[in-house]
């Protein structure tokens, strides 16, 4: 797609998981999700291959890993966290309360 049209995505206040931007044709490639983790929950070990990602925490506290070992963060909202390309990683919600984010995967 060359010209993606303007639109606007609402944030819904249930469910786990949120498409906003699903890449192409919808987008020139960004993809784009919220996601809910209730405590204890974790995202599950992932990588967006050449993509770079950056992660927008809205509530509560993130804890990021990177599977490699060689880092961990704890993001607290607000605030945001950027995931290289070709990391491999988890989200996971160590806190007490709900967390929310929005993920945004740069296009290739």
């Amino acid at each position: 797609m060359d010209n993606p049209a303007i639109f606007k995505v609402a944030l819904r206040k249930r469910g786990r998981f949120q498409r906003l931007l699903k890449g192409r044709p919808q987008t020139s490639g960004m993809k784009s999700g919220q996601v809910r983790l209730s405590p204890g929950e974790e995202i599950g070990g992932h990588d967006t291959g050449r993509r770079e990602e950056i992660l927008i925490i809205l509530e509560g506290t993130a804890s990021v890993f990177y599977l490699d070992g060689r880092c961990r963060l704890q993001v607290k909202a607000p605030g945001a966290a950027y995931i290289p390309a070709r990391t491999f990683h988890n989200v996971r919600n160590r806190g007490k309360s709900l967390l929310r984010y929005v993920y945004v995967v740069s296009p290739v």
